[in-house]
């Protein structure tokens, strides 16, 4: 496995991504639809998110694998393809071609918009865990722990929404 070449890819296929937050995003579903990665996830105030690939993101912008630009704005930043992104591909020709179904499905699934992916990601990581450790998940039950985890952030409707498009595109079981 190889974070550097599925980074790449990432950024080549959907980029520039709005912000570390979406690249979190896009990373956790990656990683939990069984595309391998060095990488484990846990709750936060955003969502998912992986101490180890924010510290890795700087590595992996020195190697070339990515960008990482201030927005205009002075607030945030967009994530790009590095200067050596399309050659470390090329690199790991072999693990992209093995798992490009999965990638290609999870990148083209997903939304674009930050907001859209926490409140899409949080729900995915309560139903599955949910699934995980207790048995199933119930939709009522998700949409209160998610409630719970992100207050006001995100309506009871939003997340009922957010788990019924999970559903739907499959990136539920």
């Amino acid at each position: 496995m190889s974070l550097q070449t599925l980074v790449a890819y990432l950024v080549v296929k959907k980029g520039p991504l709005p912000g570390k937050k979406a690249f979190q995003k896009y990373m956790y579903f990656l990683d939990a639809k069984g595309v391998p990665t060095p990488l484990s996830f846990r709750i936060h105030h955003f969502g998912p998110y992986s101490a180890d690939l924010d510290y890795q993101t700087d590595n992996l912008e020195i190697e070339g694998a990515l960008q990482i630009l201030s927005k205009e704005s002075g607030s945030g930043f967009v994530i790009q393809p590095g200067s050596k992104s399309k050659s470390i591909i090329e690199n790991g020709e072999e693990f992209i071609s093995e798992y490009d179904e999965i990638i290609d499905f999870v990148l083209d699934a997903l939304p674009n918009e930050s907001r859209t992916l926490e409140l899409w990601s949080t729900t995915h990581f309560v139903a599955n865990s949910m699934n995980k450790f207790y048995g199933g998940a119930v939709k009522d039950k998700v949409i209160s722990e998610v409630k719970s985890i992100k207050k006001e952030k995100f309506s009871e409707a939003e997340i009922a929404g957010a788990y019924d498009k999970l559903l739907d595109l499959k990136l539920l079981p």
